[in-house]
């Protein structure tokens, strides 16, 4: 024993084993490694929500395209925050007709925000610094879709809602039916099962994809 009485060192890290780090150097280490996670995270989130000019070589239907980007890839894009009427349903070709006038073969800004569950690329798109979503929904050509409504876009199609309540008001395009059935709706009572792969008249004129 020492002259003190004491058995040996006192305080925290008196029952460290030898050789082992200081619970306060254990703590830093951990503190480090939550801010480096947090930081790795963040980046993840914001690489999402990237911005990119792609050519639209193909529309599939009123709310989901093909697009070529300048690595030559080809990638499926779901409109994030809408749902068009199906080929099988009532103003299903006009929705597909329309966006095929606005995009096909153009340029636009792809906004990304993710996939769905179906491995497409979830995105905003504009042409002409025109939202296409918003564009579709204001010609009462599709609903607002709230399951393909990313929050990190929510200021970017916020105004989706009011898009389509002034289509309801105006009674214009699918709204001028006496009685609506929402695409989600239509899938779910096995209506799907009744229509082609695609759209009569699925273009191509832009591209092959």
């Amino acid at each position: 024993m020492s002259r003190s009485g004491r058995s040996g060192p006192q305080g925290p890290d008196a029952c460290a084993e030898p050789g082992a780090l200081p619970i306060h150097l254990h703590a830093r280490r951990l503190l480090f490694g939550l801010a480096l996670l947090a930081c790795m995270v963040s980046a993840a989130t914001a690489a999402q929500a990237q911005v990119q000019s792609v050519r639209v070589i193909r529309v599939v239907d009123g709310d989901t395209v093909v697009v070529r980007t300048a690595e030559s890839l080809n990638l499926k894009v779901r409109l994030q925050g809408i749902d068009a009427p199906e080929c099988g349903m009532p103003f299903g070709p006009h929705a597909q007709r329309f966006l095929e006038q606005l995009v096909l073969g153009r340029t636009v800004q792809m906004t990304t925000t993710g996939r769905d569950r179906y491995g497409r690329t979830v995105a905003t798109l504009a042409v002409d610094e025109q939202d296409v979503g918003f564009a579709l929904l204001q010609a009462g050509l599709a609903w607002h879709d709230r399951r393909y409504h990313r929050p990190r876009l929510q200021s970017a199609t916020g105004h989706y809602a009011e898009a389509q309540k002034g289509a309801v008001l105006s009674f214009v395009g699918l709204w001028t039916e006496p009685r609506q059935v929402a695409p989600w709706q239509w899938r779910a009572d096995g209506s799907q099962s009744r229509i082609r792969p695609h759209c009569v008249g699925d273009a191509t004129r832009g591209g092959t994809p």
